[in-house]
Parts: C-alpha cells; sequence; structure tokens
C-alpha cells in the first residue's frame, strides 16, 4: 500500500499530519497527536510502503464502480500525500465502500524522498544523493 497520512497500525506507525498542534484534526478518529509531516515517508532514501489498516488518506478524487462479479466496489483514487507524490491507485471494497483493501500504484510522479521531514511544503527532495529544488 502506498504511504499513508496517521498510519497509526502496521510496523511503520507515524503521525504525519503537519497539522498545527492547536487544531483538531478532522480524522475520525480525532486525534491531538501531532508530528513531522513526512516522518517515517522515507528510511535510507527508500520510500516506505504503508503496513496494516490505514485511513484512506490522502486518497482522493473517487472513481467507484461494481465489480465484474459484483461482489465488490472497485475504487480508482488520486493519491496525494500533502506536497510529496501524486499517482493514480486502485482499492477494492467488499462492504459498499467503508473499507477498503488497496490493490496497486500507478502513474507516480515523484519517486524521491523529502529533504526535510519537517518541511509541510517539501521545497526540496534528496535526488542521487544530493539535495535538489523540487519542481
Amino acid at each position: 500500500m502506498a504511504w499513508t497520512l496517521h498510519q497509526m497500525a502496521g510496523i511503520n506507525r507515524h503521525d504525519a499530519s503537519g497539522i498545527v498542534p492547536s487544531v483538531s484534526t478532522p480524522y475520525s478518529p480525532p486525534t491531538r497527536v501531532f508530528g513531522t509531516p513526512y516522518k517515517g515517508y522515507c528510511l535510507n532514501g527508500q520510500v516506505q510502503r504503508a503496513n496494516g489498516a490505514n485511513p484512506m488518506q490522502p486518497y482522493y478524487f473517487a472513481f467507484v464502480r461494481k465489480s465484474r462479479d459484483g461482489r465488490y466496489l472497485e475504487g480508482f483514487f488520486d493519491y496525494r500525500p500533502r506536497n510529496e507524490q501524486e499517482a493514480a491507485v486502485a482499492a477494492l471494497s467488499p462492504d459498499g465502500g467503508r473499507n477498503w483493501i488497496f490493490r496497486d500504484e500507478a502513474l507516480a510522479l515523484n519517486p524521491y524522498c523529502p529533504a526535510d521531514l519537517s518541511d509541510p511544503d517539501n521545497n526540496n527532495v534528496v535526488v542521487n544523493g544530493r539535495i535538489t529544488l523540487r519542481v
């Protein structure tokens, strides 16, 4: 599964909201625990994958249809974790859209890690070991 905000289950737990601590988060359940925007996103220069059950954030603009056998909903989402990445992803739902099972990611635009994990705007990335302005 692609990396998510607020990954509170699995082995790569982190709160990567970057939300100012005085503001309650809109997530379910709401949290007042705040963290570094890209904490856990990269390890040794490699983008990490999500593990365990996670919210469908930052997945947007769903296109949903019934599977051919009618047992599932198939969802196609725009994946945007803050200012770091954008991709198209696919997921299945066995319960009418309440829960989604991540299937695949395609068209990833940015394979690089942020240079400053605390920068919510992610102005720089690491490319071949060098800090480079993100364009």
